[in-house]
């Protein structure tokens, strides 16, 4: 999945020149209302630069919520997010799902010095947490506060 029309079609004739035709590519729109079983998405963004002007038109995978949420939410097994994490922690959507990857140890890549503020801390996660045993003050703190914050605002 990629968010942009001419990245679509390169991935499609790179894949084809492999022999990986069958592999499905395409936008974010593209999926919406579909479900697989693997999704890879590509946030392409590797600089800041274009930020606001994507914001501005509602172009991209960051600070596009909804597109976000369709996004990550295709795959029935597998997500696989592939992007600039100093790019996408501008975003607090995709903050919190990075905070989420570096808690749960699912976070490939160069440190993101990220405060870990526990504001998107997720009903899944939660009952997760609860099975472990939490291992600093710290980390308590910051699940109890993440967990106040969800309940919190699932009744706005």
């Amino acid at each position: 999945m990629a968010p942009w029309r001419e990245q679509v079609w390169r991935l499609r004739e790179r894949l084809r020149n492999e022999k990986l035709g069958a592999v499905d590519v395409g936008t974010v729109e593209d999926y919406q209302g579909r479900e697989s079983r693997v999704v890879i998405i590509s946030c392409v963004r590797s600089t800041a630069r274009f930020l606001e002007e994507d914001k501005v038109k509602g172009l991209g995978p960051v600070f596009e919520r909804k597109r976000m949420n369709v996004a990550i939410t295709r795959a029935k097994e597998l997500l696989v997010v592939i992007g600039n994490g100093s790019v996408l922690k501008r975003d607090p959507y995709w903050k919190g799902l990075l905070e989420f990857s570096i808690r749960n140890k699912l976070y490939v890549g160069p440190d993101l010095d990220l405060e870990m503020s526990g504001n998107y801390v997720s009903r899944l996660e939660s009952k997760y947490i609860e099975t472990r045993t939490i291992e600093s003050e710290e980390d308590r703190g910051v699940i109890i506060a993440g967990s106040l914050a969800r309940d919190l605002l699932s009744e706005i």
